[in-house]
């Protein structure tokens, strides 16, 4: 009479290390890949603020009226930041690199927008009337690594977002 074995279960060392070698390739060639994924992200997410955010200054301007204006006043540099106010001293809104995980950078041309209060900062200013001001157009650019967004605003108060960097979804700069 023949004894009936039961079949062995679970995995042979060749298995277990052929399957390790094909995790560690994928992460390999993953990581690097969702690194820049964040970057893309990150850069999107400031942009997007940045320009939601003037839009809204925009806005209650125009709501305030006559009385109030309302502005923004950039600090650009390693640790940036932006504040947006109304002529009254309210805090519309107030954010920094850190709001964007500390990976984004900031800057803002000495010729861009204007120093309308002296203090040494480029300011941005929208009025009641249709938003128009004769202070405050230029762009504004984020990066993260090699990629860059531009975030511009013109006389008449329109707030625009265009990159140059492929992969990003805006208007190329030049064309806008």
């Amino acid at each position: 009479m023949a004894m009936l074995t039961k079949p062995q279960r679970g995995f042979t060392l060749i298995e277990l290390t052929l399957t390790l070698a094909v995790v560690a390739i994928l992460l390999g060639i993953g990581i690097p890949a969702f690194s820049g994924v964040m970057d893309r992200q990150n850069l999107k997410n400031a942009g997007e603020t940045l320009a939601s955010d003037l839009r809204l200054a925009r806005s209650e301007a125009i709501a305030m009226g006559t009385a109030v204006a309302v502005s923004a006043e950039f600090s650009a540099g390693e640790e940036w930041s932006y504040v947006i106010s109304d002529s009254t001293g309210n805090t519309i809104v107030e954010r920094s690199r850190d709001d964007f995980g500390g990976l984004v950078d900031m800057a803002v041309s000495a010729t861009d927008f204007s120093d309308a209060d002296g203090d040494g900062l480029r300011d941005i200013q929208f009025s009641a009337t249709r938003s128009m001001s004769q202070v405050g157009s230029g762009a504004i650019s984020f990066t993260s690594g090699n990629l860059t967004v531009e975030i511009s605003r013109n006389l008449m108060g329109r707030v625009v977002i265009c990159s140059n960097s492929a992969g990003l979804g805006y208007p190329s700069c030049s064309a806008s």
